[in-house]
C-alpha cells in the first residue's frame, strides 16, 4: 500500500513520523513561514492564468500583505463560470482529476485535482493514519500490508479521492461530468 512512498520503504519510525507528522513541532512562526512560502508559489504559479487574473483583479502580489490587499474573499460561485463544468482552459495547470461535492440542493460542486495537489492529498491522508494509529508521539504503527476498514464515499467524490490517493489507485474518469465509476 505504501510502497510508493519511499520513506516508508525504509522501514524507519523516526524518518516517517518527521515527513508525515513532524509539523506538529513546528513554532508558529515556523508553519507561519511555510504556509507563506506555499501561498507565493500558488501565487506564482497561477498568476498567468485566465483565473488568476480574474481573482486577483490583474495583478500579482508579491507579498502575504498585498494579497491581503488585493484578493478579495471568494465563494464557489466566482469560480463556477470558470471550473463548474470541468473546464479546464482557464487554469494554470491540467488537473490530472476532477472530484465533487454534492453542492448546495444537490448540484454537484467541482474541483479540479492537479499531480502536485493529489501528492499533497496522499502526504495528508498518511498524516492522518499515522497520528489516528498512534498512541504516543513519534510510534509509527502502520506499514506495507497493514489492514484497516475503508468506509468513504466514491472515488468521484473528494473523501474518496483522500483515501485512494494514499493507496496509490487513483481512478481518472474519461468525462468527470458522467460520474460514471
Amino acid at each position: 500500500m505504501f510502497s510508493r512512498e519511499p520513506v516508508f520503504q525504509s522501514g524507519d519510525p523516526v524518518r516517517i513520523w518527521q515527513k508525515f507528522c513532524g509539523f506538529l513541532d513546528l513554532s508558529l512562526q515556523e508553519f507561519m513561514d511555510i504556509q507563506e512560502v506555499l501561498l507565493m508559489e500558488q501565487i506564482e504559479l497561477v498568476a498567468d492564468s485566465s483565473l488568476g487574473k480574474k481573482i486577483m483583479n490583474g495583478h500579482k502580489p508579491g507579498n502575504v500583505e498585498e494579497f491581503r490587499r488585493l484578493v478579495p474573499l471568494t465563494t464557489y460561485e466566482d469560480y463556477a463560470p470558470y471550473i463548474g463544468d470541468c473546464q479546464e482552459d482557464a487554469l494554470a495547470i491540467k488537473p490530472k482529476l476532477w472530484a465533487h461535492t454534492s453542492g448546495r440542493g444537490g448540484q454537484f460542486k467541482w474541483a479540479p485535482y492537479t499531480e502536485q495537489a493529489l501528492e499533497r492529498l496522499g502526504d495528508a491522508a498518511l498524516s492522518e493514519l499515522i497520528l489516528a494509529a498512534a498512541n504516543q508521539k513519534g510510534e509509527v504503527r502502520i506499514r506495507e500490508g497493514s489492514p484497516f476498514l475503508c468506509v468513504l464515499a466514491p472515488p468521484t467524490i473528494h473523501f474518496g479521492y483522500h483515501f485512494l490517493v494514499i493507496c496509490g489507485a487513483v481512478w481518472t474518469p474519461t468525462d468527470p461530468a458522467s460520474g460514471d465509476i
